[in-house]
Protein backbone atom coordinates (compact mmCIF):
# COMPACT_ATOMS: atom_id res chain seq x y z
CA UNK A 1 0.00 0.00 0.00
CA UNK A 2 0.93 3.45 -0.86
CA UNK A 3 -0.39 6.41 -0.98
CA UNK A 4 0.30 10.56 -2.07
CA UNK A 5 -0.97 13.62 -0.20
CA UNK A 6 -0.44 16.65 -1.68
CA UNK A 7 -1.34 19.75 0.08
CA UNK A 8 -2.62 22.58 -1.59
CA UNK A 9 -5.89 24.91 -1.17
CA UNK A 10 -9.43 23.06 -1.92
CA UNK A 11 -11.53 24.91 -4.83
CA UNK A 12 -13.31 27.78 -3.55
CA UNK A 13 -16.66 28.27 -3.60
CA UNK A 14 -18.41 30.58 -6.49
CA UNK A 15 -21.26 31.80 -8.05
CA UNK A 16 -24.03 29.26 -7.79
CA UNK A 17 -27.37 29.36 -5.89
CA UNK A 18 -29.00 26.54 -3.60
CA UNK A 19 -31.84 24.50 -5.23
CA UNK A 20 -35.13 25.96 -4.67
CA UNK A 21 -36.22 22.98 -3.05
CA UNK A 22 -33.22 21.84 -1.06
CA UNK A 23 -35.03 20.14 1.51
CA UNK A 24 -36.53 17.10 -0.98
CA UNK A 25 -35.44 13.81 0.27
CA UNK A 26 -32.25 12.30 -1.46
CA UNK A 27 -31.98 8.24 -1.51
CA UNK A 28 -29.08 6.83 -1.28
CA UNK A 29 -28.82 3.61 -3.06
CA UNK A 30 -26.19 1.49 -1.79
CA UNK A 31 -25.21 -2.45 -3.02
CA UNK A 32 -24.88 -4.69 0.05
CA UNK A 33 -21.78 -4.62 1.34
CA UNK A 34 -20.24 -8.05 2.49
CA UNK A 35 -17.01 -8.12 5.13
CA UNK A 36 -13.79 -7.13 4.26
CA UNK A 37 -10.97 -8.95 4.66
CA UNK A 38 -6.90 -7.82 4.25
CA UNK A 39 -7.85 -4.05 4.35
CA UNK A 40 -8.18 -3.11 7.34
CA UNK A 41 -5.04 -0.50 7.26
CA UNK A 42 -6.08 0.56 3.56
CA UNK A 43 -10.01 1.28 5.56
CA UNK A 44 -8.43 2.81 8.72
CA UNK A 45 -6.46 5.49 6.23
CA UNK A 46 -9.53 6.74 4.56
CA UNK A 47 -11.36 7.03 7.45
CA UNK A 48 -8.25 9.31 8.65
CA UNK A 49 -8.73 11.22 5.63
CA UNK A 50 -12.62 11.68 6.06
CA UNK A 51 -12.02 12.90 9.59
CA UNK A 52 -9.71 14.82 9.33
CA UNK A 53 -9.91 18.80 9.09
CA UNK A 54 -7.66 19.74 6.34
CA UNK A 55 -8.79 21.03 2.96
CA UNK A 56 -8.88 17.99 0.86
CA UNK A 57 -11.87 16.72 0.13
CA UNK A 58 -11.28 14.41 -2.89
CA UNK A 59 -9.83 10.94 -2.03
CA UNK A 60 -9.10 8.74 -4.81
CA UNK A 61 -8.55 4.82 -4.33
CA UNK A 62 -6.62 3.52 -7.09
CA UNK A 63 -5.28 0.38 -8.33
CA UNK A 64 -4.94 -2.24 -10.87
CA UNK A 65 -8.56 -3.97 -11.80
CA UNK A 66 -9.82 -6.57 -9.26
CA UNK A 67 -7.63 -5.21 -6.66
CA UNK A 68 -10.50 -4.60 -4.40
CA UNK A 69 -11.20 -0.49 -4.94
CA UNK A 70 -14.86 -1.17 -5.19
CA UNK A 71 -15.37 -3.18 -2.27
CA UNK A 72 -13.51 -1.43 0.17
CA UNK A 73 -15.18 2.14 -1.13
CA UNK A 74 -18.12 0.72 0.11
CA UNK A 75 -17.01 -0.56 3.23
CA UNK A 76 -16.33 2.79 4.00
CA UNK A 77 -19.34 4.64 2.81
CA UNK A 78 -21.05 2.03 4.67
CA UNK A 79 -19.43 3.53 7.59
CA UNK A 80 -19.61 6.62 7.18
CA UNK A 81 -23.72 6.31 6.39
CA UNK A 82 -23.67 4.43 10.11
CA UNK A 83 -22.47 8.15 11.46
CA UNK A 84 -24.64 10.24 8.78
CA UNK A 85 -27.59 12.37 10.46
CA UNK A 86 -29.42 11.50 7.16
CA UNK A 87 -28.42 9.10 5.44
CA UNK A 88 -29.89 10.09 2.17
CA UNK A 89 -26.12 12.33 2.27
CA UNK A 90 -23.75 9.53 1.71
CA UNK A 91 -24.11 8.12 -1.78
CA UNK A 92 -23.00 5.45 -4.30
CA UNK A 93 -22.64 6.14 -7.97
CA UNK A 94 -21.32 3.40 -10.38
CA UNK A 95 -19.85 5.05 -13.80
CA UNK A 96 -18.32 2.03 -14.66
CA UNK A 97 -20.84 2.21 -18.13
CA UNK A 98 -20.39 6.06 -18.59
CA UNK A 99 -18.54 6.92 -21.69
CA UNK A 100 -19.20 10.74 -21.83
CA UNK A 101 -19.69 13.93 -19.21
CA UNK A 102 -23.33 13.64 -20.16
CA UNK A 103 -23.57 9.66 -19.32
CA UNK A 104 -21.55 10.51 -16.18
CA UNK A 105 -24.07 13.45 -15.22
CA UNK A 106 -27.09 11.18 -15.93
CA UNK A 107 -25.76 8.52 -13.89
CA UNK A 108 -24.95 11.07 -11.14
CA UNK A 109 -28.45 12.59 -10.92
CA UNK A 110 -29.98 9.57 -10.63
CA UNK A 111 -27.86 8.04 -7.93
CA UNK A 112 -29.00 11.22 -6.23
CA UNK A 113 -32.91 11.07 -7.20
CA UNK A 114 -32.62 14.98 -7.95
CA UNK A 115 -36.58 15.62 -8.87
CA UNK A 116 -36.27 16.41 -13.16
CA UNK A 117 -37.60 19.89 -12.38
CA UNK A 118 -34.44 21.01 -10.20
CA UNK A 119 -32.22 20.71 -13.01
CA UNK A 120 -34.69 22.35 -15.74
CA UNK A 121 -33.27 25.81 -14.76
CA UNK A 122 -29.27 25.27 -15.80
CA UNK A 123 -27.45 22.31 -17.65
CA UNK A 124 -26.94 18.72 -15.72
CA UNK A 125 -23.74 19.05 -14.25
CA UNK A 126 -24.88 23.09 -12.56
CA UNK A 127 -27.82 22.15 -11.88
CA UNK A 128 -26.26 18.83 -9.94
CA UNK A 129 -23.69 21.56 -8.11
CA UNK A 130 -26.20 23.74 -7.20
CA UNK A 131 -27.85 20.61 -5.56
CA UNK A 132 -25.29 19.65 -3.30
CA UNK A 133 -24.23 22.86 -2.22
CA UNK A 134 -27.11 21.77 0.26
CA UNK A 135 -25.05 18.98 1.76
CA UNK A 136 -23.96 18.96 5.22
CA UNK A 137 -20.08 18.15 6.39
CA UNK A 138 -20.55 14.78 6.85
CA UNK A 139 -21.80 13.92 3.47
CA UNK A 140 -19.81 12.07 0.86
CA UNK A 141 -20.36 11.15 -2.68
CA UNK A 142 -18.78 8.17 -3.94
CA UNK A 143 -18.05 7.86 -7.57
CA UNK A 144 -16.76 4.20 -8.51
CA UNK A 145 -14.89 3.20 -11.82
CA UNK A 146 -13.87 6.56 -13.37
CA UNK A 147 -11.07 5.58 -15.21
CA UNK A 148 -12.80 5.62 -18.79
CA UNK A 149 -13.44 9.39 -18.20
CA UNK A 150 -11.16 10.87 -16.45
CA UNK A 151 -11.48 14.08 -18.05
CA UNK A 152 -14.76 14.26 -17.64
CA UNK A 153 -14.18 13.42 -13.88
CA UNK A 154 -11.68 16.28 -12.89
CA UNK A 155 -13.55 19.05 -14.68
CA UNK A 156 -17.11 17.90 -12.20
CA UNK A 157 -15.44 16.63 -9.53
CA UNK A 158 -13.80 20.06 -9.68
CA UNK A 159 -16.99 21.76 -10.40
CA UNK A 160 -18.71 20.53 -7.47
CA UNK A 161 -16.10 20.34 -5.07
CA UNK A 162 -15.77 24.53 -5.62
CA UNK A 163 -19.15 25.09 -5.32
CA UNK A 164 -20.60 22.90 -2.29
CA UNK A 165 -18.09 23.96 0.51
CA UNK A 166 -19.00 20.88 2.78
CA UNK A 167 -18.82 17.81 0.06
CA UNK A 168 -16.67 15.66 0.06
CA UNK A 169 -16.09 12.61 -2.86
CA UNK A 170 -14.07 9.52 -2.68
CA UNK A 171 -13.57 8.02 -6.68
CA UNK A 172 -12.40 4.58 -7.36
CA UNK A 173 -9.75 4.89 -10.00
CA UNK A 174 -6.70 2.48 -12.19
CA UNK A 175 -5.37 6.27 -12.48
CA UNK A 176 -5.94 9.38 -9.89
CA UNK A 177 -7.82 12.32 -11.15
CA UNK A 178 -4.71 14.46 -11.08
CA UNK A 179 -5.80 17.28 -9.30
CA UNK A 180 -3.60 19.39 -6.95
CA UNK A 181 -6.34 18.77 -4.21
CA UNK A 182 -6.20 15.19 -3.88
CA UNK A 183 -5.35 12.42 -1.58
CA UNK A 184 -4.24 9.11 -3.53
CA UNK A 185 -3.95 5.73 -2.01
CA UNK A 186 -2.71 3.08 -4.12
CA UNK A 187 -3.85 -0.29 -3.76
CA UNK A 188 -1.74 -3.35 -4.38
CA UNK A 189 -2.63 -6.96 -4.63
CA UNK A 190 -3.52 -8.92 -1.69
CA UNK A 191 -0.29 -10.95 -0.62
CA UNK A 192 -1.58 -14.76 -1.09
CA UNK A 193 -0.35 -16.69 2.10
CA UNK A 194 2.23 -19.39 1.01
CA UNK A 195 1.59 -22.60 1.04
CA UNK A 196 2.85 -24.93 4.19
CA UNK A 197 5.71 -27.56 2.69
CA UNK A 198 4.56 -29.90 5.33
CA UNK A 199 1.23 -29.36 4.90
CA UNK A 200 1.42 -29.69 0.55
CA UNK A 201 3.53 -33.40 1.68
Amino acid sequence: MSFTNVHSRSPSSQGLLKPRNALLKISAMTPPTPLIFGRRTEEETVWRWLESQSAERLFSLVGPPGVGKTHLARVVLRRQQARCRRVEHVCFCDLSRSRSLQAACDAVSQALHIPTAALRASDLQTGIGRWLQSWPREALLVLDNVEQILESARELVSLWLAVAPHLRVLVTSRSPLGLAFERVLHLQPLAVPKEDASEAD
